[in-house]
């Protein structure tokens, strides 16, 4: 199933990083972040920089996991003008930086 087209699933933006400049990410990123995702019914469900690994390596140092209530409302604050002015800030901010977007779990997303 597309992610476009079920908008009776939460969507959720996922980000896997490893910061470098703690101070920029905190000060310069975060607080407007922030706003930007209470502005579009987001909330930060994760947001861990020391999660207990159970299997493999897990070099990466800080997890976010943000739900907001579509795909389309994840999408549309991602691209938000006033996220898009920060959003950089936090790519500086860091070694490097994974996001995705994805809709809630749906056995019927599965192959087969």
């Amino acid at each position: 199933m597309s992610q476009d087209v079920d908008t009776s699933r939460k969507g959720y933006a996922i980000f896997v990083e490893k910061i470098a400049d703690w101070d920029r990410y905190l000060t310069d990123y975060l607080p407007t972040a922030g706003d930007t995702i209470e502005a579009h019914d987001g909330t930060i469900l994760v947001g861990n920089p020391d999660p207990g690994v159970i299997e493999g390596k897990w070099e990466h140092n800080m997890n976010v996991v943000v739900e907001f209530p579509s795909v389309a409302d994840a999408k549309n604050w991602y691209n938000d003008p006033d996220y898009e002015a920060v959003r950089p800030i936090r790519i500086e901010a860091c070694e490097y930086a994974n996001a995705i977007i994805t809709p809630a779990f749906s056995p019927e997303d599965l192959p087969g």
